[in-house]
């Protein structure tokens, strides 16, 4: 895994000098130090030898795998390669990058200061890239882009992958759920047609116009048909999966998950990058596409700009958006779904919808572009770019207040009650507020606090003082809550399953609706191919993942048509 992080860096650009002296030098050791990163304290340990940074050691973190853990691994083996601490961050994990950087100054400077060597700027070049090609070019590193680029490169096709953050995993490292497919190696008791069914009754056999409901359906059916190719992929990068036995019957379900509970998307995207890594792909790490280019009215390449600012073309006849969802890319929400124009999002920083804009460039439909899975309660998360979805807190006992301190809906209400009722406050946004006994009792609100959703607070004023809302107002509500809860009767709201407040320590965080799973997006065929205006198939452009409008099983959708583009394309040029 860490030779492929390494690989994945590409370039690093080194950002301004420490103030140190001439005089300055390492003293021999083993030093410790701590910084605060995303979710919590980050503990390292640096080892000084012959005067010189020889090792760079996280001890103890509890940053989010595969994004803060992916960026102590490239960051960890660059200081060391270039002698100094002062390397620039990794994109979508600013602030974990921010607190090693910052722990590791601190060692050196226990160890008598940083050499000026060490300290000055170094600038690295990076490869030419004009003239490159490929038989595939796949745009956007998450589930959909490394599985395509897997398949691609195993049956023997020359690929570029494309991924505009210094990391790969995108918004699919954090998907704490499994997948869905019918018919597959573990799940034998679900045929594909049970499956294709299941599709057709969740609305993925026609537009909400009935116009492309042909199209629809031909997706659906591969979605259902290639669901064990999925499966079989999953397992031969040595996944464990298991069978949620309590929801067999339910198509819609989660049914294969990760052995790991809570952590399918870190131990997927972890197996697939070790496979990844062993094929010929080329991985293009902070290089963002920007433009296709056409030729003729099919794909001739793609525009392309690195991260120092180098620009280039691929030339290339065929390639897939891959670049997950637009729940961050607030000019595609805005274009196509005004209304929710300021709600945060549950998408990883990457998911603007730059696939979206650069296929419509070109003559791409789209469709239920506001189909959009909303949660009510999301709490943002700047190392992501997006926010943490906190629905099972209500479940564990919070209660959800507006920026007077009072109760205005039943905090157990369908997200899209529950949405509604806070659109209406003031600022559009809320506070939810759970007492200790209920985060101990809840493992679910336990891990919100490990992502540093929820923070702790000596007492209801001191979570008053920090969000900034009337603290007697809010002790009166607590107050009227508990009395509540004695009665057994909520009469102003009609809550049941009420868990009273006691005195003392409190956990909280203001929070919003949120973005969550983008179900809308360019219209594609079962060949993952995109459609344009006249309904005919852009000849070279494909496309998998949220960045399509049938996204209602994510990361399933993610994997299959990754798999079926590369497989499309793979049969085109006879490999």
């Amino acid at each position: 895994m860490k030779r492929i992080l390494a690989m994945l860096l590409a370039t690093m650009l080194m950002v301004s000098a420490l103030p140190v002296s001439a005089e300055e030098q390492l003293t021999d050791g083993v030093y410790t130090a701590s910084a605060q990163g995303n979710n919590g304290p980050v503990e390292v340990q640096v080892t000084v030898q012959d005067g010189k940074l020889a090792d760079v050691t996280v001890l103890h973190s509890v940053e989010t795998k595969g994004i803060g853990t992916a960026a102590f691994e490239i960051l960890t083996e660059k200081m060391v390669e270039v002698q100094t601490p002062n390397v620039d961050v990794v994109t979508s994990a600013t602030l974990s990058s921010v607190a090693l950087r910052l722990a590791v100054t601190d060692c050196l400077n226990q160890a008598g200061g940083v050499k000026k060597l060490v300290a000055q700027p170094v600038e690295e070049s990076e490869p030419d890239y004009a003239g490159s090609t490929a038989d595939f070019v796949v745009v956007g590193a998450g589930g959909a882009g490394i599985a395509a680029a897997i398949t691609a490169a195993e049956r023997g096709l020359h690929v570029i992958l494309l991924e505009k953050s210094d990391i790969i995993g995108g918004t699919t490292v954090t998907a704490a759920v499994g997948v869905n497919a019918g018919s597959s190696p573990i799940q034998k008791t679900m045929t594909k047609d049970m499956f294709y069914q299941h599709c057709i009754d969740i609305g993925m056999g026609a537009a909400a116009d009935g116009s492309l409901a042909e199209v629809s359906l031909d997706y659906a059916r591969a979605f259902a048909d290639n669901g064990p190719a999925m499966i079989e992929l999953l397992i031969d990068c040595g996944m464990e999966l298991q069978t949620d036995e309590t929801n067999m019957d339910n198509a819609g379900s989660h049914q294969l998950v990760s052995k790991e509970n809570g952590k399918f998307g870190e131990v997927l995207i972890e197996a697939l990058s070790k496979r990844l890594a062993a094929t010929t792909a080329d991985v293009r790490t902070g290089h963002k596409a920007t433009e296709l280019v056409m030729k003729d009215g099919a794909v001739a390449g793609v525009k392309v700009t690195t991260k120092k600012g180098q620009e280039y073309e691929i030339s290339a006849q065929n390639i897939v958006l891959a670049t997950g969802g637009y729940g961050t890319g607030n000019s595609v929400v805005s274009q196509y779904w005004p209304e929710a124009d300021g709600y945060t999002s549950t998408e990883c920083v990457g998911g603007s919808g730059d696939g979206i804009v650069m296929a419509t460039q070109v003559g791409a439909i789209v469709s239920d572009i506001d189909q959009v899975a909303l949660r009510a309660l999301a709490v943002g998360y700047s190392n992501l770019g997006g926010a943490v979805n906190i629905a099972n807190a209500p479940a564990a006992g919070a209660i959800v207040v507006n920026a007077e301190g009072r109760r205005f809906a039943n905090e157990k209400a369908a997200a899209a009650v529950l949405t509604k009722a806070i659109d209406e406050q003031t600022g559009k946004v809320c506070y939810v507020l759970l007492s200790e006994e209920m985060v101990n009792n809840s493992p679910a609100v336990a891990d919100y606090i490990s992502k540093a959703a929820l923070k702790k607070y000596d007492s209801i004023d001191s979570f008053a003082a920090a969000m900034k809302i009337d603290a007697e107002a809010l002790k009166e509500t607590v107050a009227a809550y508990n009395q509540s809860v004695e009665s057994g009767v909520d009469a102003e709201f009609g809550r049941e399953g009420m868990i009273a407040f006691n005195d003392g320590a409190v956990y909280g965080a203001k929070a919003m609706p949120g973005k969550h799973i983008c179900r809308g997006g360019l219209v594609t065929d079962g060949k993952a191919q995109v459609i344009n205006e006249q309904g005919e198939v852009i000849e070279g452009l494909y496309a998998a993942g949220e960045t399509t409008y049938h996204s209602n099983h994510p990361v399933s959708n993610a994997i299959v048509f990754g798999i079926v583009s590369a497989n499309q394309v793979a049969e085109k040029l006879g490999k």
